[in-house]
C-alpha cells in the first residue's frame, strides 16, 4: 500500500486511533480514523498459503508498515495530511513502550480542555484497551506533534466522575464515539496531556 493509497483511506471513514491493527481473524483490521462514519476496514489479508504463528508475524509487519506510513504522512506534510479528518483533529503521540521503553508514535484524535489535550482509548470499542493508551498508563510524560510543532507533556489518566465528564465531552463533540462504549463492558478511558509549558495548547 502506498502513501497516497492510505491518503485517500483517510478521506472517507471511521474513528479515531491506532492504525491497522489485526483481528482474531488474520484479516488486518484498517485504519481507523475520526469523523462521523463507522470505523473503516482496510481489508488486507495474509496470503492464504500462510497459517497460525507464520500469518500472525505476516499481519504484525503489515500493521507496522501501515503505522510507519501514517506518521510518515502526517510528518511530510506538516499535519496537513491526517492532521484533520472528519472535522476531528488528530495529533501525533509518542510516549515509551511499556516494555521496551522504546518510542512508539501514534495518530490519535484528541480535543481541548482548557490549555491540556485529552485522548480517549476507544479502540473502536473492542474488549481491549489500545496499545497507545496501555504505555501512557505507564507513562509520566509523552511528546505531541502538531504539524511541525512539538509540545512535551505530562500524562494523568482520567478517573471516577472525571473521566466520565471527559467522554461526555469526547461524545459530545465526536458523535461517532457514543457508539464504542455501546459494544463493550469496558469503560472508555481517557487521559489529560497537561504541556510543561503554559500556554503551549494550540
Amino acid at each position: 500500500m502506498t502513501p497516497s493509497t492510505i491518503a485517500a483511506t483517510s478521506r472517507g471513514s471511521g474513528n479515531t486511533e491506532a492504525l491497522a491493527t489485526p483481528n482474531r481473524t488474520g484479516h488486518l483490521g484498517g485504519t481507523e480514523l475520526p469523523c462521523d462514519g463507522d470505523v473503516v476496514r482496510q481489508p488486507i489479508v495474509a496470503p492464504a498459503d500462510l497459517k497460525g504463528p507464520q500469518m500472525s508475524g505476516v499481519v504484525r509487519r503489515i500493521a507496522k508498515i501501515l503505522m510507519a506510513l501514517n506518521v510518515w504522512l502526517y510528518r511530510k506534510s506538516g499535519g496537513r495530511v491526517m492532521g484533520k479528518v472528519g472535522g476531528v483533529p488528530v495529533l501525533l503521540l509518542t510516549v515509551p513502550g511499556r516494555k521496551s521503553g522504546v518510542p512508539r508514535t501514534t495518530p490519535v484524535s484528541y480535543f481541548i480542555k482548557g490549555d491540556d489535550y485529552v485522548v480517549a482509548g476507544t479502540n473502536g470499542g473492542s474488549a481491549s484497551e489500545p496499545q497507545w493508551f496501555r504505555n501512557l498508563r505507564s507513562a509520566s510524560r509523552a511528546d505531541l506533534e502538531f504539524g511541525d510543532r512539538r509540545v512535551a507533556v505530562e500524562v494523568r489518566v482520567a478517573a471516577g466522575e472525571e473521566r466520565a465528564a471527559l467522554w461526555k465531552e469526547r461524545v459530545a463533540s465526536a458523535p461517532s464515539f457514543g457508539k464504542y462504549e455501546t459494544k463493550t463492558d469496558r469503560q472508555m478511558p481517557m487521559a489529560v496531556l497537561s504541556p510543561t509549558e503554559k500556554g503551549a495548547a494550540v
